[in-house]
Parts: C-alpha cells; sequence; structure tokens
C-alpha cells in the first residue's frame, strides 16, 4: 500500500473492490490481514481506505476482533452526527440499535463502565427499552435481568389469557422460547441450579411436542443449540449425567460446545479413544478465534485460553484414568 497514492482513482477503485471481494471470502487470517491494513491506512497520511466503517465493523465483528467492530461503530455514529451550530462541536445521537451494538462490543470488551454509560443515555433519551433484560445481560447484572425477563414472561401469559382465542404461532412461540432461553441463562449465571435443572426438563419434554413449522422457526434462530448448551452446563453442575448426555445430543458436533461436552461426556464413560478425537477438534475450532484475539490484547483471549486449559485438563483426567487402569 506504499504506492496507493500514485495510482490513479480507477485502479484504487480495482484495487479496493479486489480487497472487498476478499475480505467477504470469510477465511479469518485474510480478513485479519486486511482489518489490520485499514487501521494502518487509517493512521497513515496515505489513508483511509475507501471502505466504509459500517463494512469493516461488520466483518470485525464476525472474526471476533471487538475492538476494531467498536471503534468503526464509534466512528459510524460520529460520521453521521450533526456539527451543533454556533459551537462548532459535533452532537451525537445513538439509534436503538447503536446502543445495542456499543454495549455488546463493550461487554466483549470487558468494558462494563462504557457498556452502563450507554444504558443511561438510552434511559435519559427514552429509547424503547423493553429488551432491557438483555441489556442488563450485557452488563452482568444478572438479578436485574432475570426480574425483567420475569416480567415479560408475566406479561406474555396475562395477554394470553385475555386473548385465548389467539392461535400460537411459529414466531410466537420462537419469541416465547428466546425469553425462556434468556431466563435460563441467567439462572446458570446466578448459580441457580435447581430453577435452571427444573427450566431445563420442561423444555427438553416441550421440545418433543413441538409442530414442524415451530420447529423450523426455532432453529433458525438456533435457539434449541444455545438452550442445550444452558441445560448442558446445569446438569453438568449437579453430576447428572444422564441428563448431559441428553441435552449434549441436541448440540452439533461441530461447534465448540458441542465437542467439548462430548469430549466431557465421553471421558466420564470412559470412551478415551473418542475424547481425544473431540478434544483435538476443539482445539482446531479454537485455533482461529483465538489468534483473532491474540492480536487484539491478553485480556481478549482469556476465555478461549481457559478452554485450551480445559482440553489440557481433559487430556490429563484421560491419562490420569489410564495410569489407575494399569496400576490394577
Amino acid at each position: 500500500m506504499s504506492v496507493w497514492t500514485e495510482l490513479d482513482s480507477e485502479v484504487q477503485k480495482d484495487l479496493t473492490a479486489c480487497l472487498l471481494r476478499a475480505i467477504s471470502t470469510g477465511i479469518p487470517e485474510l480478513i485479519q490481514t486486511i482489518l489490520n491494513l485499514a487501521e494502518f491506512m487509517d493512521h497513515s497520511e496515505k489513508g483511509p481506505l475507501p471502505i466504509t466503517h459500517d463494512v469493516l465493523g461488520m466483518w470485525a465483528e464476525q472474526t471476533k476482533a471487538f475492538a476494531k467492530a467498536c471503534r468503526y461503530k464509534e466512528m459510524s455514529v460520529l460520521k453521521s452526527s450533526e456539527t451543533a451550530p454556533m459551537t462548532f462541536r459535533r452532537k451525537i445521537t445513538l439509534r436503538p440499535n447503536d446502543c445495542q451494538s456499543l454495549i455488546t462490543y463493550a461487554n466483549k470488551l470487558n468494558v462494563q463502565e462504557e457498556a452502563a454509560e450507554v444504558v443511561r443515555y438510552a434511559e435519559r433519551n427514552d429509547m424503547n427499552f423493553q429488551r432491557r433484560g438483555r441489556w442488563y445481560e450485557k452488563l452482568n447484572e444478572w438479578e436485574k435481568a432475570l426480574d425483567a425477563y420475569m416480567e415479560e414472561k408475566d406479561s406474555c401469559t396475562n395477554l394470553q389469557n385475555l386473548d385465548k382465542n389467539d392461535v400460537e404461532t411459529p414466531e410466537k412461540a420462537a419469541a416465547a422460547e428466546e425469553a425462556k432461553m434468556h431466563e435460563m441463562r441467567c439462572l446458570e449465571a446466578l448459580a441457580r441450579w435447581d430453577e435452571l435443572n427444573a427450566n431445563s426438563a420442561i423444555w427438553a419434554e416441550q421440545r418433543s411436542q413441538r409442530s414442524d413449522s415451530i420447529r423450523d422457526e426455532i432453529n433458525k434462530k438456533q435457539l434449541d443449540h444455545k438452550m442445550a448448551v444452558i441445560a448442558a452446563r446445569g446438569a453438568w453442575a449437579v453430576d447428572n449425567w444422564e441428563r448431559m448426555a441428553e441435552y449434549v445430543s441436541v448440540i452439533s458436533e461441530n461447534t465448540q460446545d458441542g465437542a467439548m461436552r462430548r469430549a466431557v461426556v465421553a471421558v466420564h464413560n470412559d470412551e478415551n479413544t473418542k475424547a481425544m478425537g473431540l478434544i483435538e477438534k476443539v482445539r482446531e475450532m479454537i485455533d482461529s478465534e483465538l489468534t483473532a484475539m491474540a492480536n487484539e490484547s491478553y485480556e481478549r483471549a482469556y476465555i478461549p485460553m481457559v478452554s485450551v486449559q480445559q482440553m489440557a485438563e481433559l487430556e490429563e483426567a484421560i491419562e490420569y484414568k489410564r495410569c489407575w487402569i494399569s496400576a490394577d
């Protein structure tokens, strides 16, 4: 890119189009390289690249480069803000989806102060706060989030009682299921295992009774996958291995959660060869995610590093079991 300023406008457009095609391939390493290039150009006298902040932010989010995604969202908001008359200062205006994105990024980056400020901004400006439970979740204020979800559930129940002739549509069923999923997530965070496991059992029973249309709508949002992950954690916490195996079977094996929890169940069942294969599978999945996060900061890479450590501990458990059997 050292010759960028020497290129004529047509060649610059062609090069930009090539970069956009490259970034749209979805290859994490390639996207990371282009994002780093864009960031370098932003800070050099030759830049910036003629790629919109929204596009760069979208791909940064998809590769879990949340620091870059947050920066591009802030730049996008700043660019769209108006300059106040007579003061020459920009009047920053956030839309609800801007607030949602900034809260998400701040939560991912463990910058709770920024997330809290965005929530206060939304409250001051009377934004639609109906989904406040989700916002409290991102702030890790689990008690408040749970209270909000309980209010939301009670409200839905009251509406159903008022209109008993109302037919349950797939969309309504999916919305109700999503609310249950968030409630279960709060219970997990609060370590209220009895309540969580009771909800998990109800979910598992209702899941088998759904119509095809409702099942398809729920699968679009991957709600069963998310709820099965939470349910499996709850069963694991109380050593209910039979239930855990049942819930894990719902999770796709081609995901970190699915492969890792299958590995845990396999270790418990002394299926060591199967467990080792699943552990390697998890490591391969973590690799690209860890690379992206490590490029930003150690703190960002902490959670996937914990997963790597868990895989190592599972291997130690397998080795310990083998030694125990050999000793006998």
